[in-house]
């Protein structure tokens, strides 16, 4: 698990439709959004956007992540889980 230090971080409004972006996804489908997946959701033109705001979120614990896995996202009130690839 990619453990980066908790700060803390006054989250945006962008920041939280990010955060439920991933909650409502995860919930429908049992795993987790691309970050293309997101970008597409939310309409923004740029992947980078998304992976800034996943950033936010994960340092300031509201995500669960893996470096470097794909669809490896966890809200973290949701339990931990395998990761499933597609």
């Amino acid at each position: 698990m990619n453990t980066l230090p908790f700060i803390e971080v006054k989250l945006t409004a962008e920041d939280l439709a990010v955060y439920e972006a991933i909650e409502e996804f995860y919930s429908l489908n049992g795993y987790s959004p691309g970050i293309r997946d997101i970008r597409k959701r939310l309409g923004y033109s740029s992947t980078d956007t998304v992976s800034h705001h996943i950033t936010r979120l994960h340092r300031a614990g509201w995500l669960s992540k893996q470096h470097n896995v794909h669809r490896s996202l966890i809200p973290v009130h949701y339990p931990r889980v395998y990761y499933r690839h597609k």
